[in-house]
Order: C-alpha cells, then structure tokens, then sequence
C-alpha cells in the first residue's frame, strides 16, 4: 500500500469517487449527517483511492491510520474552506 500517495490520489480525485464512497459507508449503516465527519467514509474514499479493501486501512496500526486519514480530512475540509473564502 503505497501511503505517500495520498496526498497525489486525492487531488486527482473526482465527485465520482466522493459518491461511492459516500454509497459504501451509508450502505454499510454510517448514518453521520455529514458525511465528511465519518472516519468510516474517509477510510472507504482512502481505500477506494489506493485500489485496497477498506480492510487493509483499518488495519493499519493506530499511529499510520490516524496520520492517513488525518490527510483525507485536512484535503476534505481545506477544499470546503477554500470554497467559503472565494
């Protein structure tokens, strides 16, 4: 799993990956209001992303788990910030 592409995956991301993402997680019961805030959705995007079963993101030891998806939040909502400032 190649982890130092994340940032890279992510801006080369589309609404089409954002969608299944979202799909998969309410499929599999997260009912977070906002989809965004859901660990569970950003672990999905992540996997979907690298090409790996979400599994082998939640097995991640805690410290590489926290540090990945800290990087799906920080592009979630660094790009919801630059919106609201434009």
């Amino acid at each position: 799993m190649e982890l130092e592409k994340i940032d890279e995956l992510l801006e080369k991301s589309t609404g089409t990956d954002f969608i299944q993402a979202e799909r998969q997680a309410r499929l599999l019961g997260d009912s977070t209001p906002s989809i965004v805030f859901s660990v569970k959705f950003q672990a999905i995007l992540l996997a979907n992303l690298l090409g790996v079963p979400v599994e082998d993101i939640e097995d991640l030891p805690m410290q590489k788990f926290v540090t990945a998806i800290g990087k799906v939040n920080a592009f979630l909502f660094g790009q919801a910030a630059a919106v609201a400032e434009k």
